[in-house]
């Protein structure tokens, strides 16, 4: 196959003259590199970190993403921004009262009846695997439900003892619904 011969153009940037051997009529080369190619391009904007006020740039398309927070330069400014104004009432998630079981009473009392039973389950002294267990059935209604009293600490294969899941015909744990 024969070479081609270099054809001259003009960029349409700076006016340089230079030789392209890739030429083609159907697709004349309009640029002398990449540089004068990208700077002619409006790919990019430029936007200002709604944490730290510094100036960066962005592609066009990507401007528009997250206007409600505002731009940021990088994920450390995010995670500043976020810090600062997702806690409490302005967190999307936040629930005014906890879904937990009455976590922070629950939390502390599991705490008090692990200490009190010495860290071991009741039923057979294991160490491993440890749960607190309700003696009388949890009742979110009930004030007393996670009192100290009404708790125990069991390892997890007492605890499936005082829990057993049905099982089927051949012996399979079948699904509760």
């Amino acid at each position: 196959m024969p070479r081609k011969t270099p054809v001259e153009c003009v960029c349409e940037r700076c006016g340089e003259t230079f030789h392209d051997r890739h030429w083609k009529p159907s697709r004349p080369t309009r640029f002398c590199s990449k540089v004068c190619a990208g700077a002619v391009r409006k790919t990019r904007v430029t936007l200002v970190c709604a944490q730290c006020g510094e100036s960066f740039e962005r592609r066009r398309y990507m401007a528009d993403w997250s206007q409600e927070r505002g731009p940021f330069c990088g994920f450390h400014c995010y995670a500043l921004w976020q810090k600062a104004n997702t806690r409490g009432t302005r967190n999307p998630n936040y629930e005014p009262i906890s879904t937990a079981r009455g976590s922070s009473e629950w939390m502390r009392n599991r705490e008090v009846v692990m200490a009190r039973d010495s860290r071991c389950c009741v039923d057979c002294g294991s160490t491993n695997h440890l749960h607190v267990h309700h003696r009388e059935a949890w009742n979110p209604d009930d004030p007393q439900t996670h009192a100290p009293d009404n708790l125990e600490t069991l390892c997890a294969v007492c605890h499936r003892r005082r829990h057993p899941l049905p099982r089927g015909l051949y012996g399979q744990f079948q699904t509760i619904r």
